[in-house]
């Protein structure tokens, strides 16, 4: 069985916490994107930093939305 079978079979645990593989996934997101998306190479990183600043903001506000509903009920 090969390497990547075996990590589907038997899953690493990453933490206790598992929010803080988050930020390097929004960061390949936003740099998948915009390594597609972006007209000059120049301001790359710039925009692969806005866009992972605007991911994790929204992942924010959801985690917020979510504790305000669940704490009304």
């Amino acid at each position: 069985m090969n390497l990547l079978a075996t990590l589907f079979i038997h899953p690493q645990h990453i933490a206790d916490n598992g929010l803080w593989i988050v930020v390097p996934l929004s960061i390949a997101v936003a740099a998948a994107y915009k390594a597609i998306r972006t007209e000059s190479i120049r301001q790359l990183p710039r925009e692969i930093f806005m866009l992972t600043l605007y991911i994790l903001g929204g992942v924010v506000a959801l985690m917020i939305a979510g504790w305000v509903i669940v704490s009304l009920k």
